[in-house]
């Protein structure tokens, strides 16, 4: 048996560094990259955090949906949020698929609380004129507690923050 050499044509020899180099500036180009995304309202595991802003007296003239209570209860473990439907058609405007479900940022950081789904399927099949929404949301690392801020947002409308009780 015969070894073979594999031998480039001179000037074209591979340079390990040249390719450590060229990876290391693709991976700080994808860091940048994120970077802008997160700064131009992008969360990880959310999609985009949105831009409008209503107030609870909007939530409730054009969406038939107000804000009862956002807590803190069972010991710090659960979020819950009560919501009146004041208009179920304005209301389904609103809550049109699973993706329109309430989620909610807490704090300055911007925690993302998220119900289970068996929450959200009971939420979009049940609106009805004057009935209420029962949403509990896992207290994921006790993030959520007592006087902070939290932003309720429905798809790509958020309310302006509430302080949890």
């Amino acid at each position: 048996m015969v070894d073979e050499k594999v031998i480039a044509p001179e000037g074209t020899a591979v340079r390990p560094r040249k390719s450590i180099l060229l990876l290391v500036l693709l991976a700080g180009l994808v860091m940048a990259a994120g970077g802008v995304l997160y700064r131009q309202g992008w969360r990880p595991g959310g999609g985009p955090f949105s831009r409008q802003t209503i107030s609870a007296q909007t939530l409730s003239d054009e969406y038939g949906l107000r804000v009862n209570l956002v807590a803190v209860t069972a010991v710090g473990g659960l979020v819950d949020l009560r919501l009146k439907v004041l208009d179920a058609e304005k209301a389904k405007r609103l809550l049109q698929d699973a993706g329109d479900a309430p989620i909610l940022y807490v704090g300055e950081k911007g925690t993302v609380l998220t119900a289970p789904q068996d929450n959200i399927f009971d939420l979009l099949n049940g609106l009805e004129d004057g009935g209420n929404i029962f949403l509990v949301y896992p207290n994921t690392g006790n993030a959520a507690r007592a006087d902070m801020p939290v932003t309720v947002q429905f798809g790509d409308i958020r309310l302006e923050p509430i302080t949890l009780k």
